[in-house]
Formats: C-alpha cells, sequence, structure tokens
C-alpha cells in the first residue's frame, strides 16, 4: 500500500473514531430504556393579576397614570413601560405508570407565541411567565407520585411584564408545562411529561383567569409545600 493510501486510510479511521465519540452522547439519550414511567401533565388554572399598590409604604410606589417612567438605578437613569404582575398556576401530574415516580423539575412558559417540537428546543418570543423549578430537594414537601396517583401542585410568583405583552393576556396564550423526575426505584428510568396548547383567559378588570378547576362554591386548599385540593363549601 502506498504511503498516501495509508494517509487516507488512518484519516478516514480517525474521522470514525472522532465522529462516534462526539454522537456517543447523543445516542445514549435516544436509546430506549427496558421499563418508562409517564407522566401527564395538565395546566389546570392560571391567574394573572395586578398587586395593589400603596403610595404610602416604602419601595411600593408607581404612578400609573403615566405609561412610561423614568427612574433611576444605581446612578443610571432609564426608562420602563413594565407592570407588576402576581401570578398563579395550578398543574394537575398523574402518574401513568406502575410504580412510583420522583419528581425533580418543573419548567412552564407562558407567552403569545410559543413553538415546540417533539425533541426540539421549544421558542417563545416575549413570554410572560418562565417559571423553573429544581423540587429535588424541596424541603417539608413529598415530590413521590404513587403508581397511577394524580395530585395538584401550584406554581407563584410576581414578575415584570411589558405592557404591550401584558395586553395579550386580554385573549389567549400559549402555555408550556413540562415535569421530570425519574422511577422512585431505579434513577436511570427517566419520566416526563409536557402540556402544551393554548388557552383563553377571562378578564375581570385587572384580572386574568383560565380555569378549568374549579366548580361553584369551590376553593382552593393549601396545606404545606406546593401542593393544593379544591375544597367545597358545607351547608351552614
Amino acid at each position: 500500500m502506498k504511503h498516501s493510501s495509508i494517509i487516507i486510510v488512518a484519516g478516514c479511521l480517525a474521522a470514525l473514531v472522532l465522529g462516534l465519540a462526539l454522537a456517543y452522547p447523543l445516542l445514549v439519550m435516544n436509546l430506549p430504556v427496558g421499563k418508562s414511567s409517564n407522566l401527564d401533565v395538565d395546566v389546570v388554572y392560571a391567574y394573572f393579576g395586578t398587586p395593589y399598590v400603596d403610595a404610602n409604604v416604602s419601595g411600593l410606589w408607581r404612578n400609573y397614570s403615566i405609561p412610561t417612567e423614568a427612574v433611576n438605578v444605581g446612578g443610571t437613569p432609564f426608562e420602563f413601560d413594565m407592570n407588576v404582575v402576581a401570578y398563579f398556576l395550578v398543574l394537575n401530574i398523574t402518574n401513568l405508570s406502575k410504580e412510583p415516580v420522583y419528581i425533580t423539575n418543573f419548567d412552564t412558559i407562558i407567552g403569545p407565541s410559543i413553538s415546540a417540537g417533539p425533541n426540539g428546543p421549544i421558542q417563545a418570543n416575549n413570554p410572560i411567565v418562565t417559571d423553573s423549578r429544581n423540587v429535588d430537594y424541596y424541603p417539608l414537601w413529598n415530590n413521590i407520585w404513587s403508581a397511577n396517583a394524580s395530585r395538584l401542585i401550584f406554581l407563584s410568583g410576581m414578575i415584570g411584564v411589558h405592557d404591550v405583552v401584558y395586553d395579550v393576556l386580554n385573549g389567549t396564550v400559549w402555555v408550556h408545562a413540562k415535569v421530570e423526575g425519574h422511577s422512585y426505584e431505579d434513577n436511570n428510568v427517566q419520566a416526563s411529561g409536557v402540556d402544551y396548547k393554548q388557552i383563553s383567559l377571562q378578564t375581570f378588570g385587572d384580572a386574568h383567569l383560565y380555569n378549568n378547576l374549579i366548580g361553584e362554591k369551590q376553593t382552593l386548599i393549601f396545606y404545606n409545600g406546593l401542593d393544593v385540593y379544591v375544597g367545597t363549601r358545607l351547608p351552614s
């Protein structure tokens, strides 16, 4: 074999080894697992509202009659057009498998436009909410879902939303909620579920509501951690 041919063959082998080395993590991620744990996720309640701001409380004042305010932060003046918004989301999560599942992460995005493929990245333009929680070691909360069990959990917080984006809450928004975990008996058996849909919000003054959970004379009951329950008012 000629010297040039040896070089070409050696180069091809090196490229093949390098290609396998780079592709290996992807192959591992896509290999089928012997047993599976599946989760069903459904965003059943979403509330957005503008908190009451008292001008007499230091730090909470804002003049809502001025669309764009001039402020000074760290010696740098700038203008902003942000609404202070409180949000409250309820997810109904069901363990579809026949074994317990250990929940580790919640990821929720809400916005006017969200595109998500089955395996590709999520793209969200001007998202209203981006809530990501790692609950692997959440104090005083049981993150183990029993086999075939359903539970309600809530995510809440306060965010700043641009006026133009906030106006989208008067109509329809996209929701992408993902829950991840693994089998309680085997950490290598992954579990996940996704809810990806459009929801229509009802507007009540400055509040916006999506409700596929609570009926007449019912209310939300909080105990500890992230669990929430639906209670019914008893006759007096």
